[in-house]
């Protein structure tokens, strides 16, 4: 799913050893000398984007999953089943929690508490 995410720096006044790279307005940057790796930055929509579809994923393979166990029942194991469903169930927990996190977060910030 997801590996690693990797920082970067905008202003001086922020702590970190990487360069500082200019994000104002081309989300096409060409890579620089400076830093090569900005052409290919992943942003966090995209980062939350891909936990979204992995969580849909496993909905998917659990109803496709019980939909074969109910058709053909002899080429499903039962333990298969109960397995991803309990897989499907705490990764849509997960989802719902960092939603709900990420949520209040939000508040909390723009509240200026």
């Amino acid at each position: 799913m997801i590996d690693t995410m990797n920082l970067v720096r905008s202003n001086p006044a922020h702590i970190g050893s990487g360069p500082i790279v200019n994000l104002g307005g081309k989300p096409d940057a060409a890579p620089s000398r400076e830093n090569p790796g900005i052409a290919n930055r992943t942003t966090f929509d995209n980062y939350l984007l891909d936990a979204v579809n992995y969580v849909n994923g496993k909905q998917l393979a659990v109803s496709d999953l019980a939909q074969r166990a109910v058709t053909d029942p002899d080429s499903v194991d039962p333990h298969d089943v109960t397995i991803a469903m309990a897989q499907a169930n705490l990764s849509l927990n997960l989802a719902q929690n960092v939603i709900s996190r990420l949520t209040q977060a939000w508040n909390e910030i723009t509240s200026g508490r």
